[in-house]
């Protein structure tokens, strides 16, 4: 394994486990060729909105 690899997947072992399971996602995406959907799109915006509501209590 090359250096730069070494080096990601050391970076990749200091996400928690969501992080790992969405950048395993978007790199499974990846390698069928497509990019992210519009679903994708608008549920990311979707938990965007959940999470600033509730940071603010809401």
């Amino acid at each position: 394994m090359s250096n730069l690899l070494d080096k990601i997947e050391k970076d990749i072992l200091k996400l928690n486990n969501q992080e790992r399971a969405f950048l395993a996602d978007r790199l499974l995406g990846l390698l069928d060729g497509d990019s992210i959907s519009d679903i994708d799109k608008a549920w990311i915006v979707e938990a965007e909105r959940r999470y600033h509501g509730f940071k603010k209590g809401e």
